[in-house]
């Protein structure tokens, strides 16, 4: 038999493994709220005790930590963990650019790459595994619209102040900003439906329209056209509800975009000259260039991310008598393009793997009350679609994590019936 000095030893163990695990939890939701606060709202400081604290900008930066925590969990609590359906493909996308970094003209850049595509799948990981119950559920999504908002005001105040002509740079480029509006705001818009609660409803409607105003003060024109894609589905796909939702968003654009119309008729002007080669930033010109520089000769496994395509095009222009040498190009402004420079077949391969399971996924979100959610998520990957015909922003910035937090949030949405339902009991991912 256990003697009574052993039982009491077993009791003191147990208790405290129960509050060190209570601690961990804590400690990783509230990494969580920051990821998920400074994701949108980029680097932001505060001054505590004369000394300057900042957080943000590059969220990647805050996920080893993040990991670490999530480790600590999973072993005090003996969770067991599924992987979801989108680990395979982001881990495979890692492997193709990890694989063509031994290689790469630049392989620091690659190998960078890689390592944060496989953050972000160590992130979602985490994501889906995460003990979620309607309280803190709640508050993990007021951290994201939180720095929503905070988002808008500093596009506000940086082009008001002139600190910028086109909003952004804090998130990496204008453009990049405009990637991620697109494929926020129907998320944004489709808790705004179907949440039962009036006050949640207005605060989804108010940040996707925030949102919304932000995208217009990037003046990027690829996101412009992603956004009226994207709506203009949403509209006849997803219902009356949707067309509801998304009236207030539409008529603030209108409103806005007659304010700032000799802006926007400037970019528009800028389309036409750049349709004819006659900007060194012409999509047309770079393309080209990709086409003549990148293209022929390419290995299987691509000539790396970034900074290998960059090298390696300055480096064929040097020998090119019948132009200038072009400007420095960081990338080839196409998605598919980018991908299949920077990691070959098996990086395309990778990438269609993750659209693949991305359709597939949506395709079995169950319906809530007779209603659809399915264009709500399909929207953002038309808006990403579009987008990607002119950049490659996939994997700058913020824009992959921003694509991991769709990826957990819709494996998890059947299970999320306890968010609108206050009598059902505590959820999981």
């Amino acid at each position: 038999m256990r003697s009574a000095s052993g039982t009491d030893r077993d009791e003191v163990i147990s208790k405290s493994r129960f509050s060190l695990s209570r601690f961990v939890t804590i400690l990783l939701l509230v990494q969580l709220g920051i990821i998920l606060l400074t994701t949108p709202a980029g680097r932001f400081g505060v001054v505590i005790f004369g000394i300057r604290v900042s957080v943000g900008r590059n969220v990647y930066k805050a996920f080893p930590l993040f990991l670490l925590t999530s480790l600590a969990y999973f072993a005090l609590t003996h969770r067991k963990i599924r992987w979801g359906a989108f680990s395979g493909p982001l881990a495979a996308v890692a492997a193709a650019v990890l694989l063509v970094s031994a290689s790469s003209m630049d392989s620091y850049d690659s190998l960078k790459e890689g390592i944060r595509i496989l953050l972000c799948t160590g992130f979602y990981v985490a994501l889906i595994n995460l003990p979620w119950e309607q309280a803190r559920f709640r508050r993990i999504l007021i951290c994201f619209v939180l720095g929503v908002f905070l988002l808008t005001i500093k596009a506000l105040y940086k082009v008001g102040s002139g600190a910028e002509t086109r909003a952004g740079d804090f998130l990496g480029h204008p453009n990049v900003l405009g990637a991620f509006c697109v494929t926020v705001v129907p998320v944004l818009l489709l808790f705004a439906v179907f949440l039962p609660q009036r006050r949640w409803k207005v605060l989804f409607q108010t940040s996707a329209c925030s949102l919304a105003l932000a995208l217009l003060l990037t003046f990027s024109r690829g996101a412009y056209l992603a956004a009226v894609g994207s709506m203009l589905f949403l509209a006849f796909a997803g219902g009356r509800a949707a067309r509801t939702a998304l009236a207030p968003m539409g008529t603030l654009l209108l409103i806005s975009v007659v304010i700032a119309w000799p802006s926007v008729t400037g970019r528009i002007r800028e389309t036409g000259l750049e349709l004819h080669g006659e900007r060194p930033e012409s999509r047309i010109f770079i393309w080209d260039t990709t086409f003549q520089d990148a293209i022929p000769d390419m290995p299987l496994w691509g000539w790396g991310a970034e900074g290998g395509f960059t090298a390696l095009v300055q480096s064929r222009e040097r020998f090119r008598t019948d132009r200038p040498p072009a400007p420095r190009l960081a990338h080839p402004h196409n998605q598919v393009l980018d991908v299949l420079v920077a990691g070959g077949m098996p990086g395309l391969l990778a990438w269609v793997w993750l659209i693949v399971a991305a359709v597939g996924s949506i395709r079995k979100v169950p319906k809530w009350r007779g209603r659809s959610l399915r264009p709500f998520f399909f929207a953002p990957l038309i808006a990403l679609g579009i987008v990607g015909l002119f950049e490659s922003i996939v994997t700058s910035r913020n824009t992959l994590p921003t694509l991991v937090l769709l990826f957990a949030t819709i494996e998890a949405l059947p299970t999320l019936e306890a968010f609108r339902d206050p009598t059902a009991g505590p959820c999981k991912l």
